[in-house]
């Protein structure tokens, strides 16, 4: 990004330089600021989990032992690089009978609405893919709940974390 935008940079680095402090979720991602703030200035605080997320043992164990349909989950922002239209892809290539035995949801926010109508457009022909938009909560906690798989297959190339949604998964 600063080597596209210059000024940016430069804007970047003044402020930056100023404030009291940065929070990011592990110690690999303190390295976006070195060189831009002190590293005393960096504080790390890890990524958690919502204590309403997690599943009982028997719902598990009921779900995988009662497998009518692989639910797959896509839990992420829709955002070139996250692998979502690589899923959506690979779901249209499979043979009609394995189609009818996946079911794959997906949940989270799209860069932009031309992206959104295109995935849209293409995916709604199927019945076995559903798009849930930003999920939180109860909604977040039934899609999870549901899932047999959660399919993350990012190949995005700005410097993240740990994704929460595969933390959420465990």
């Amino acid at each position: 990004l600063f080597k596209r935008h210059p000024i940016l940079m430069i804007l970047n680095k003044y402020f930056l330089s100023r404030i009291w402090g940065a929070i990011v979720l592990s110690k690999s991602l303190t390295e976006n600021f070195l060189g831009i703030m002190s590293s005393r200035k960096i504080h790390i605080i890890p990524n958690y989990v919502d204590q309403e997320l997690f599943i009982d043992e028997e719902i598990i164990n009921y779900k995988f032992n009662n497998l009518k349909k692989i639910n797959i989950l896509y839990l992420s922002n829709l955002l070139p690089g996250k692998g979502y239209q690589e899923l959506a892809d690979a779901y249209k290539m499979l043979d009609d009978q394995l189609k009818n035995r996946i079911v794959i949801n997906f949940a989270g926010r799209f860069e932009d609405s031309i992206q959104k109508a295109s995935f849209l457009t293409k995916v709604n022909k199927y019945n076995s893919i559903k798009y849930h938009g930003i999920v939180a909560g109860q909604k977040k906690q039934q899609l999870l709940k549901k899932a047999h798989i959660l399919c993350l297959p990012s190949y995005y190339y700005v410097p993240e974390g740990q994704p929460i949604s595969i933390l959420e998964a465990y």
